[in-house]
């Protein structure tokens, strides 16, 4: 399947130069909240994103590498905000159990930084679940930030690795888990 339609291609090809923006669907405790990377709001499929960059008042948000998920690594993100305010770290900090373990969806799209209209469709990254968001502070600098990882639905499957494909090894890690006791063995399930 193409990334971009033939459509979405001479649109492109027609601006002079294109961005691309990052978006973050996020169902928070008290409802679904939509972001954009960026300043302002943007109306996508009828819903309002605000922009969470703030050049005045110094706030960036800045995502870290975004791999794909491959053995052995599973595909978290890390968004980090810097130089928020006093009142959000509090309200971070106040939130961050209720943060933690909701759902939420990365997206990404292109748009024409001159008409400020986004070019086709926004493109999903990735949907997992954010986790507790953590608060650094520097007393000496007053350097401030947050950082939240968006963590893939494979995450927490991830386990050190060392370990042995025997049945002991097996129990420790899942008790009660009979992997072991039927792997290399016919099995039979009639159908009735």
């Amino acid at each position: 399947m193409a990334l971009f339609t033939e459509a979405e291609m001479h649109e492109m090809g027609q601006s002079p130069d294109v961005a691309r923006t990052w978006l973050l669907e996020a169902d928070l405790a008290a409802g679904t909240y939509y972001y954009v990377k960026g300043t302002g709001t943007l109306t996508l499929d009828g819903h309002d994103w605000t922009g969470v960059d703030d050049p005045a008042g110094g706030q960036f948000v800045a995502l870290g590498a975004v791999d794909a998920s491959r053995f052995p690594q599973a595909t978290a993100i890390q968004i980090t905000i810097a130089a928020p305010s006093y009142a959000f770290m509090r309200s971070i900090h106040e939130n961050a159990r209720d943060i933690e373990g909701r759902a939420a969806t990365l997206y990404w799209a292109m748009f024409n930084p001159e008409t400020e209209k986004i070019i086709g469709t926004k493109k999903r990254v990735v949907t997992g679940s954010l986790s507790r968001p953590h608060r650094h502070a520097s007393a000496r600098t007053g350097a401030r930030l947050i950082t939240i990882n968006l963590e893939g639905p494979w995450l927490a499957k991830n386990h050190p690795f060392g370990g042995q494909f025997t049945d002991g090894w097996h129990q420790r890690e899942w008790p009660g888990d009979k992997y072991f006791e039927y792997a290399g063995t016919e099995v039979v399930e009639p159908w009735e």
